[in-house]
Parts: structure tokens; sequence; C-alpha cells
């Protein structure tokens, strides 16, 4: 079995609305990476994990067959556990500004932090100062900072890479809009 990570919780349906009822002042922390980057790496974990037979493209393919209906079933049924919502959401997953709707209505911008991965990653000391400052913490500034997920993404067919980067521009432009940030990869 494959644990369910942090990823998974801004693209569940019904995470905001629980986080909500169950701490309603939370602050919340969330890094947007390039979505196209994102899809590959995601990818890349499943195969790894040997939950994920088919080559990139083809599971691209194969998203929506794979994935049909599992949203409503988690809906429907706030008990319902769908691996292949999960597993298998590469594209769907890198369209933040509808996977963002229901935090941003269930909490005040106040309580959200957005930070762009690629930011963090650059520049991992403003970003950590930004981070200590909005949970209220002291500034503080580590001896080092160690990056472990910026890597270059390998092996990616250009036309791929191009279908995915055609898809997602127009949800970047409204992400941009929505949030009032600009992304490196918008």
């Amino acid at each position: 079995m494959i644990n369910k990570t942090a990823p998974l919780y801004m693209f569940h349906p019904l995470a905001a609305g629980r986080v909500a009822a169950l701490m309603p002042d939370v602050r919340i922390i969330v890094l947007l990476r390039d979505p196209v980057e994102r899809a590959y790496s995601h990818w890349k974990e499943r195969r790894g994990e040997g939950v994920e037979p088919l080559d990139f493209a083809s599971a691209l393919e194969a998203e929506p067959s794979r994935t049909a209906g599992e949203r409503e079933r988690l809906i429907a049924d706030p008990t319902y556990v769908s691996d292949a919502y999960d597993w298998y959401s590469y594209r769907a997953r890198g369209a933040y500004v509808d996977h963002l709707e229901p935090w941003l209505s269930q909490f005040d911008r106040s309580h959200l932090l957005f930070l762009a991965s690629e930011t963090f990653y650059r520049d991992p000391a403003a970003s950590y100062a930004q981070v200590l400052d909005f949970v209220g913490l002291p500034p503080y500034r580590p001896p080092a900072y160690d990056v472990f997920n910026n890597r270059p993404s390998e092996g990616m067919d250009s036309a791929v890479r191009a279908e995915l980067t055609a898809f997602y521009k127009p949800l970047n432009a409204a992400l941009s809009g929505r949030l009032g940030m600009t992304f490196d990869w918008a």
C-alpha cells in the first residue's frame, strides 16, 4: 500500500472542508510547482513504486478513463478511498486554480501562504524567512539549506512537454490572476 501524501490534500475534493471544520484557524502553506514538471515527477514516482506500467504519454492518455467518476465517488462517500484518483491524476492535479478554490472559499487569505517551488529552490533563505513570519515564529537563519527536489526532468518527450505546456497555459494565467502572483512557468 502506498501512503497518501500531502500533495493529495489540495487536490482531494473534501479536504478543504475537513480541515476548516477541524482547524478553522490553521495557517496553510501551499507550494506550487511547474505543473508540467509536477506531472512528470508524479509519473516517475508512481513508475518507481511499481504502480504505473505505462510510459508517460500513454499514462496521460489513459488518465481520463482510469480516474473516471472517482472525484464524484469521493464526494458522494466521504469514507471512500481512491487509489486511482491519487495514483493516476498526472494532468488533473496541475489545474491548480480549480483545486485551490475550495481552500480560498473556506479560509481567509491571511491563513494561506502560496509559494512557487522554483522560488523556494532558488532562494530558500528568503522563502524560509517568509514561512517563519507567516506562522508567527521569530527569524532564524540555519547554517545551510538543503534542497532535495530541484532536479530538472530528464527524458520527457519534447512533444509531450509542448502539449502539456499548451494545456496548462490558460490555467496558469488564471492562477496568476486569482492569486496575484507571477510564476516562472506561467
